[in-house]
């Protein structure tokens, strides 16, 4: 059966999945992990420590690069907006 969730949503529930369990009880690198849909319907799904580890090395990566790119954006925008700040002064002296 298949569970949607976005990716992001899965490695988040994945990770809060693998937090829950105790050191001990991990003999192997994956942990299982159930899931319900909206409509009630439960599925399982066995998830590698390792492979979890990447996709999220690879989102927090993506994520900074986007906080990054925003912040880059906003400093132009401030950038913009002292500049038109500096017009309408010069033009009202």
């Amino acid at each position: 059966m298949s569970i949607e969730m976005s990716e992001d949503d899965n490695i988040i529930y994945q990770l809060e999945t693998l937090a829950s369990y105790e050191p001990s009880d991990l003999d192997e690198p994956e942990f299982d992990v159930a899931y319900e849909d909206t409509n009630g319907n439960e599925g399982m799904l066995t998830v590698c420590c390792i492979d979890l580890a990447g996709r999220v090395l690879k989102l927090i990566c993506e994520l900074k690069a986007e906080l990054n790119l925003s912040d880059e954006i906003h400093h132009d925008e401030l950038i913009d907006i002292q500049t038109t700040v500096n017009n309408t002064s010069t033009r009202l002296s």
